[in-house]
């Protein structure tokens, strides 16, 4: 992936200084526009403030719009399961699929990870394209 985070960052495609903003907020909620930040730096972001929001109010669910590649996501819902909570990743990916038959790809991978405390031994997680 490195090589294709590279021709991302000069194409312009990500914003090596993103300036994302939260553009709507609720004390469970909140939707940031991540002004073309490379996902797996506005993920940390979001999963951290989706943390901190169910530790004051026991459920924290963060939207980013206009981001990039989210890399492994797995790694998101495993900093809510080293908290001690459930943690949630699912991602809208584009059109990178093809259907069966077809010339086009139309579907996208539409990864979705979540993760679970299990006590004294390490944490579950499950982390899977729906594509697959």
């Amino acid at each position: 992936m490195l090589p294709l985070y590279v021709q991302y960052y000069q194409t312009g495609t990500y914003n090596p200084t993103p300036d994302w903003k939260t553009i709507s907020e609720t004390p469970n909620t909140a939707i940031i526009a991540a002004d073309r930040a490379h996902g797996i730096i506005i993920g940390h972001y979001a999963m951290t403030s989706a943390i901190n929001k169910a530790r004051k109010h026991d459920i924290g669910i963060v939207n980013i719009v206009n981001s990039g590649h989210m890399g492994a996501i797995g790694y998101f819902p495993m900093m809510a399961a080293k908290e001690n909570m459930i943690g949630i990743c699912a991602i809208a990916a584009g059109n990178g699929i093809l259907p069966t038959f077809a010339a086009e790809p139309r579907l996208g991978t539409n990864p979705i990870a979540f993760a679970a405390p299990s006590g004294r031994e390490a944490p579950f997680l499950f982390d899977a394209a729906t594509s697959a």
